[in-house]
Order: C-alpha cells, then sequence, then structure tokens
C-alpha cells in the first residue's frame, strides 16, 4: 500500500471497494463494480499513485471493460480505478480474459514500475498466451500500467487445482509463482521430481519478459502443495504451504518430521531455485 490511505476490497455477489482515511473515521468513496449478474471481487492491489486495481470473477455480460474482450468463457476481470474515486469516470480501464474453460485467480501484484501481475489456473486450451503455450495450467500474465499486455504463459498441465496459489514480484520484475500440480509433466527445469502423492507444490520464477528462470517441484510422497511466497533483497524466495508427505524434503529444519495427517511446511529457495533451508510446521 503506498500513501497514507487504506483500500479494502470486499467479496460479494457484485465486487466493491471502500476506501477510507488513514485514521479510519472518514469515507473517501464507496462504489460497486459489476453488472445484471454476479459479480465476485477475488483481489485487490494499491499501485504507485494510489491507484487501485481489482480482480474478479464476472459473470454479467454488461460488466464494465474499457478493451474489447476474448471470445469464449471469460472468467478473470482486471480493472484500476483512479486514485480519488468510485464513478463511472474514475475506472482508468477494464479488460476480461478467458478461454473456453475455466479460470481461477489465486495471485496478483504489481511491481515498482507500475506493472501488474496476475497468476491462477486455467483448464482452457484457448486461453491467450504470447508464447504459444497452452492449459491446462497455471497461468502468469504481467499488464503494463496503461492494461497492455507484456506476456501472457502458461506452465502446462496443472492436473488439478488443489490448493490456493501465490505471486511475489521483486524490484526487477521478476516473478515468482507456486501452487500444486497433479502433474509429473509440470515444467521442471531443475531435475527435481514429482513426488508421486496426490499432488506436488510447485515453484517458478519468471524473469521481466516471460521467460522462465527456474521452474521446480516441492513435496515428497503425499499431498502437497504452494499456498503462498515472499521475498528478500537476496532473490530468496519463501514458500508457504501444506504437506502429507513424511519425506517432504526437509533441511535445517526446525521441525524434521511430519506431526500430523496434514503439516504446514515453509521452504527458503535461494536465487536459483536450490533448496536453502525448509520445514515442517
Amino acid at each position: 500500500m503506498y500513501g497514507k490511505k487504506l483500500c479494502i476490497l470486499a467479496l460479494a455477489a457484485t465486487a466493491f471497494w471502500t476506501q477510507a482515511a488513514a485514521v479510519g473515521q472518514t469515507l473517501d468513496y464507496s462504489s460497486l463494480l459489476g453488472g445484471r449478474k454476479e459479480d465476485g471481487g477475488r483481489a485487490h492491489v494499491t499501485a504507485h499513485g494510489g491507484s487501485v486495481i481489482v480482480v474478479s470473477t464476472p459473470s454479467s455480460p454488461d460488466f464494465p471493460v474499457t478493451f474489447p474482450s476474448p471470445t469464449g468463457s471469460v472468467q478473470i476481470s482486471v480493472t484500476k480505478i483512479a486514485p480519488n474515486g468510485g464513478g463511472a469516470s474514475d475506472l482508468e480501464w477494464s479488460l476480461l480474459l478467458g478461454g473456453s474453460g475455466t479460470e481461477r485467480v489465486r495471485g496478483l501484484d504489481v511491481d515498482a514500475s507500475g506493472n501488474i501481475y496476475v497468476t491462477g489456473t486455467t483448464a482452457s486450451s484457448d486461453f491467450l498466451t504470447t508464447d504459444g503455450t497452452s492449459g491446462p495450467g497455471i497461468f502468469v500474465l504481467k499488464l503494463t500500467a496503461g492494461g497492455s499486455v507484456v506476456y501472457s504463459t502458461v506452465l502446462g498441465e496443472a492436473g488439478g487445482d488443489l490448493e490456493n496459489g501465490g505471486l511475489a514480484v521483486d524490484d526487477s520484475g521478476n516473478a515468482f509463482v507456486t501452487g500444486s500440480t497433479s502433474a509429473a509433466t509440470f515444467p521442471d527445469t531443475l531435475g527435481t521430481a514429482f513426488g508421486g502423492g496426490q499432488s506436488d507444490a510447485v515453484v517458478a520464477r519468471l524473469d521481466p519478459s516471460g521467460s522462465i528462470v527456474y521452474s521446480r517441484f516441492l513435496g515428497g510422497s503425499g499431498a502437497d502443495g504452494g499456498r503462498d511466497v515472499a521475498l528478500d533483497s537476496a532473490g530468496n524466495a519463501y514458500v508457504f504451504g501444506r504437506t502429507g508427505s513424511a519425506d517432504f524434503p526437509v533441511a535445517g529444519a526446525l521441525q524434521a518430521q511430519l506431526a500430523g495427517p496434514i503439516d504446514a511446511f515453509v521452504a527458503r529457495l535461494d536465487a536459483n531455485g536450490g533448496i536453502a533451508a525448509a520445514t515442517y510446521l
């Protein structure tokens, strides 16, 4: 969040956002975003300058858009709202994304230049990409501050959408994504192997152009899934998730063994994707 204002997005049949002054006692504005059917907000972030980026899953044919929508069943909207308003004139831009299958949003972030990053899962083989990849899989989308597509890619064959995923972007525009897959064919650049269970967590780092720096499995012989990821200034990625694997790859562990049917895990990956530390929790 930038500046001294708080932006809050609540989930409802129609997406809405509310902005209040820093002390929380004065309502700056409150507005609805949607059409005549069910439109639910999924994520929001405040960008540089105070604009609000909202990602939702609309089903209304009259959902407000400023760019043409793709063909097929639209599942995701990305909307940018001006810093000072909830009126129609404060809609900077809004676009729709999707294919003939189902898309779900899992993460949203902005970088230091105001570029917008969205990740989630797609079941569409015709999801719009810029590099020829196709679904089903985990998609990563980068937009400029003006709403133009920089890149759109699918990390293929995600198998099942078993866990919520996460996204974080560093100051240089590298995107770090985590999620889960039940497909052994998920693109792995480090020679890690699918654990053989119901699912593995996966972690990928993409450079500012959308090319894969590394992509790997992270799991054992049970059910594992990535929930979220955070970064430090050295390029390390801190991945949080859940695991049911007694053979999850721990290193320097605070808790070295699985304590229950399902435990949380925390793993620190170095800038090249190697496991620097990992523990059950």
